[in-house]
């Protein structure tokens, strides 16, 4: 985990630099990387063993198109081209930079796709999102999750009255022979349990009815929040409203969009982030509130939240770059 945070804090200063000067860092000398063990290990278990594409070039670097059509990443000085082999055109020279970053940072000996999540954007931009009704299917996919946004899905704080006839361990076995005891062992365990489930609902709605109050001012919606198992029944045109928001996004912002409500399962979450209402920190918090909380009460599985969390904090880590990148694109000219 602390090889995953300190990759992460690489990216994020690197990304910094990007954007303050303009110039890309170093490679890592020969039999060095900045792509850590762990991220090391990971990439192989993920891609199939060493089943790695070996690195062929040496240097990264960034030119102005000379047809006009955008900057491009070069390899060597050979221009980069999408996985669909369509040449890839960026509209500013600080997502260029970026990018070539990205491919400059790689191992000396193998490239791992998945710490190029910058790249990994604009390849979808450029091969995906021109496709016919790509856009209309996102936007679809996207609203349709609104009911079971984990934002405004909250935990039940009534007391349970189910049947809990069966349910006994050996050390418990001679409560039958005392019903009035086996009564008060039952009221004083669903006390315990009501209160922690209460503990719970309390920590969502102060962590997420400021952000559906923050969503519904700005898009003139009404999303609510709902213990129903079946998800949030939303009030009125909610689900025109978003879908009109995300309408008006260009592609690159859209494609940031569907990132982080895949990473968050969120859109009152992602919508704040996207707003600037909150961070990237706080965004990570939210969206692992109620785990944290079980963990907490449970234990921590290693090899499995621990990953989670990582795996979180590194695409929440990407997407706020990635939006840092947009909003210049944006002021310097259209996406």
């Amino acid at each position: 985990m602390f090889l995953m945070r300190t990759w992460k804090q690489v990216f994020l200063s690197t990304a910094v630099q990007i954007l303050v000067t303009g110039v890309a860092p170093p490679r890592p000398p020969s039999g060095g990387s900045r792509v850590f063990p762990l991220c090391r290990a990971m990439s192989t278990l993920m891609l199939g063993g060493e089943g790695l594409r070996k690195r062929f070039y040496e240097k990264a670097g960034v030119l102005e198109s000379k047809d006009g059509r955008g900057w491009q990443v070069h390899l060597d000085g050979k221009a980069i081209k999408t996985p669909a082999k369509n040449p890839l055109f960026l509209p500013s020279p600080d997502l260029a930079h970026a990018i070539a970053v990205e491919w400059q940072f790689q191992d000396a000996q193998h490239i791992r796709p998945f710490t190029m999540p910058i790249f990994s954007m604009a390849a979808t931009v450029t091969d995906v999102y021109p496709l016919p009704n790509h856009r209309v299917r996102v936007i679809d996919a996207l609203v349709s999750f609104l009911p079971s946004d984990a934002a405004c899905c909250r935990h039940e704080t009534e007391d349970y009255e189910g049947d809990h006839s069966g349910v006994q361990n050996d050390k418990d076995a001679d409560d039958h022979a005392d019903p009035v005891r086996a009564s008060l062992l039952f009221a004083s365990s669903s006390r315990e349990e009501n209160s922690q489930t209460n503990k719970l609902r309390h920590i969502q709605d102060s962590a997420f009815d400021p952000l559906i109050r923050h969503i519904n001012s700005r898009l003139g919606v009404e999303m609510v929040a709902s213990t129903n198992l079946w998800g949030a029944e939303h009030r009125g045109d909610a689900v025109q409203g978003v879908r009109g928001f995300l309408q008006g996004l260009s592609d690159w912002e859209l494609g940031l969009m569907e990132e982080l409500c895949r990473a968050t399962k969120s859109m009152v979450i992602s919508f704040a982030f996207f707003t600037d209402a909150i961070d990237c920190d706080e965004a990570i918090r939210l969206t692992r509130l109620e785990e944290e909380y079980q963990i907490q009460k449970w234990g921590m599985v290693e090899g499995g939240h621990d990953i989670d969390r990582c795996n979180l904090e590194a695409r929440l880590a990407a997407a706020a770059v990635i939006k840092g990148l947009i909003r210049r694109m944006t002021v310097s000219g259209p996406a």
